[in-house]
């Protein structure tokens, strides 16, 4: 009985690597189907190959080899020397695209950028936002609904614009917990209070008027979609006060950098006689210089994209549902493109 129990287990976990592999090697060796216009507007089909990378293996694929650095981004960097800057791995049995000098990201982003739209499935995007990630601004697909909430947010809340508006996780339980803990708080002490004296013949005082006219306003706009746009821009604000205590960290272990970046201060407002504002940014080189120092040497990942149709980069074919990794880290930290890159220079 013993034996028979042991053949089966070992027939079915056979079974499942065999699938698995086949499942991944086709996969690798799918191509793109393009369709391309010639001089006399005549769209012709062809198909490209995918960029090479290492071999996968069964159930996992690449992951053993991203496993080996503390920073997977920096294993991103390290692949470069074997494959270029642009190959192929799969993670699991996810297809994947990694891009690591600045022509490809430009090449992904704005020359092909209407093609990688989308954003991974990944279970804690959706957790974070309601069990949906297409909630969230930063995590969802590209959409005609998402396309207006961002122009409402940027009217709303761009600091490029001078308007009276502007004035790692280890439990899913966690996150849901923390996330129905902020809607609660938006909807009950922010949405709630305000919606009372909604006046949609008044001016907007700020960005939160204007989504609550937008709910009353336009059909497709949900009380949902509120929320979560608000919970967007508190998370937003946790970011920036993330960078801040980074720079602070950084600067207090040169004390040099924060004698000048004093000395900016003092001199623009004229030793405290007036705040510093958006405005200012232009005389304080230094210290946007630090700012600039602080983002490069911490840098932070880009959320993945996702390919929405088959298409090309740099001659190689990008099938539908490919994650799309921009590896600013190497840009960030490379000796090519920085002189002591691991050094905190501002002034560099």
């Amino acid at each position: 009985m013993f034996f028979l129990m042991f053949y089966v287990i070992t027939g079915i976990f056979l079974v499942a690597i065999v699938t698995s592999y086949a499942i991944i090697i086709f996969s690798c060796q799918k191509r793109a189907n393009l369709r391309i216009e010639n001089e006399n507007s005549i769209k012709a089909k062809r198909k490209l190959q995918q960029a090479p990378g290492p071999r996968p293996w069964p159930i996992i694929g690449n992951l053993d080899i991203i496993g080996q650095f503390n920073n997977p981004f920096q294993g991103f960097g390290a692949l470069t020397k074997s494959y270029g800057d642009i190959y192929s791995l799969t993670l699991g049995h996810t297809r994947c695209l990694v891009v690591n000098n600045l022509e490809l990201i430009k090449e992904v982003l704005n020359k092909n950028g209407k093609f990688f739209g989308g954003r991974p499935e990944f279970l804690r995007y959706h957790k974070l936002f309601g069990g949906d990630r297409n909630n969230s601004l930063a995590l969802c697909d590209w959409s005609q609904l998402q396309q207006k909430r961002r122009n409402l947010a940027r009217r709303h809340c761009s600091p490029r614009s001078s308007s009276s508006y502007f004035a790692k996780i280890k439990h899913t339980q966690k996150i849901c917990h923390w996330s129905a803990t902020i809607r609660k708080f938006i909807l009950e002490r922010v949405i709630n209070r305000r919606e009372i004296n909604i006046d949609l013949d008044e001016p907007d005082v700020d960005f939160t008027d204007a989504l609550l006219k937008s709910l009353i306003e336009n059909k497709n706009v949900s009380r949902n979609t509120i929320i979560f746009m608000l919970e967007d821009f508190i998370g937003g604000h946790s970011a920036v006060g993330n960078l801040v205590m980074l720079s602070l960290a950084y600067i207090a272990k040169d004390p040099e950098i924060a004698k000048r970046i004093q000395c900016e201060v003092d001199y623009v407002s004229k030793n405290s006689q007036r705040s510093i504002n958006l405005h200012d940014m232009d005389k304080m080189p230094y210290t946007m210089a630090t700012i600039f120092e602080v983002l490069r040497y911490s840098s932070s990942p880009i959320v993945p994209h996702v390919a929405t149709e088959d298409t090309q980069i740099s001659d190689f074919g990008v099938t539908t549902g490919t994650i799309v990794f921009i590896n600013n880290y190497i840009l960030n930290t490379s000796p090519k493109y920085w002189k002591d890159p691991d050094q905190f220079q501002p002034e560099r």
